[in-house]
């Protein structure tokens, strides 16, 4: 079992992915952190600063609360858990981009296309920000009335390399995220769209339409 997932790590990083996925439905349940921040596939968890009062050990105050939720999307992406932000990021008035405490975070190498589905966790107005740390990229204002509806959020990242913000004004649910490497005119690197999945018990790459398996070769 170590060789087969071995030789599929090999066959998967010679394919140069650039591109991400972190659907929630695929997480296992997590309690979330009260302070400090971790890492799962990818995906960085930031909680808060060390030598901040922790949050409550409650369920619905851990910030990354990961739990089953089912959710249908308009372009019929099919959410089956959430993580939950379990309240708001925190920043300075007029520096909506630069969160202090709960959100998510993943580091990219280049200009990229984020795209999140969420729904807001808030009994009040709330707002989606996607950010690079700095500027807001996207951000998505979320009414009382429209708190249980799937809503999806693009944004654009154009720079070198950095790292990309997810958090709410309060709290909010996180279904999926998917990051992509930007493709446009000029860009004579143009991004290789690489799926993984599996079928059969075998694991499947899909590179721009064709099917290869974990050592390589052609299906």
């Amino acid at each position: 079992m170590k060789k087969i997932f071995l030789l599929a790590a090999v066959a998967i990083a010679s394919l140069t992915i650039n591109a991400a996925e972190w659907d929630f439905g695929e997480f296992a349940d997590y309690k979330g952190l009260t302070e400090g921040s971790t890492v799962i596939d990818g995906l960085g968890f930031y909680a808060l600063a060390e030598g901040k009062t922790p949050f409550d050990d409650l369920d619905n105050k851990r910030f990354g609360f990961i739990t089953a939720k089912q959710k249908t999307f308009d372009d019929q992406f099919k959410g089956t858990k959430i993580c939950k932000t379990n309240g708001g990021a925190s920043f300075t008035e007029g520096q909506e981009g630069t969160p202090t405490q709960r959100y998510l975070y993943f580091d990219v190498d280049g200009s990229c296309n984020i795209k999140v589905w969420f729904e807001s966790g808030s009994s009040k107005v709330v707002t989606l920000y996607i950010s690079d740390g700095t500027n807001v990229l996207a951000s998505r204002e979320v009414s009382v009335e429209d708190k249980d509806v799937a809503l999806i959020q693009e944004a654009s990242y154009n720079g070198a390399g950095g790292r990309i913000y997810i958090y709410g004004s309060g709290a909010i649910e996180i279904f999926k995220i998917e990051a992509n490497a930007g493709q446009g005119i000029n860009n004579t690197n143009a991004a290789v769209k690489v799926e993984k999945f599996f079928r059969n018990g075998q694991l499947i790459i899909r590179k721009n339409g064709v099917e290869y398996n974990a050592l390589g070769a052609q299906l």
